[in-house]
């Protein structure tokens, strides 16, 4: 599985933060994209089509997911609480 997150280091983004501190604490590895870094926010809105209106962008094995709100709703992270509930139904 590939996780590649684009987040704003500054100014400050507590959505960002909260989105890597949900997946460390899921023991995901993923790649960090600042998009202030050089070429960063080119390469996002390439991929997007457009101009991030917020971040962090947040992609699964090539497939967006979309924020931080976004990824704890998705059947994604569905799907990892029901490993962890040992496969009861939410």
């Amino acid at each position: 599985m590939k996780i590649e997150i684009f987040t704003r280091e500054q100014p400050f983004c507590p959505y960002c933060v909260n989105a890597k501190k949900w997946l460390q604490a899921n023991n995901l590895l993923y790649t960090n994209y600042d998009i202030n870094t050089d070429g960063v926010l080119e390469d996002l809105e390439n991929r997007l089509g457009h101009k991030p209106k917020t971040v962090p962008q947040i992609f699964i094995d090539g497939e967006l997911i979309g924020g931080y709100t976004d990824l704890i709703a998705s059947d994604f992270a569905k799907s990892l609480i029901r490993r962890d509930l040992g496969g009861l139904t939410l």
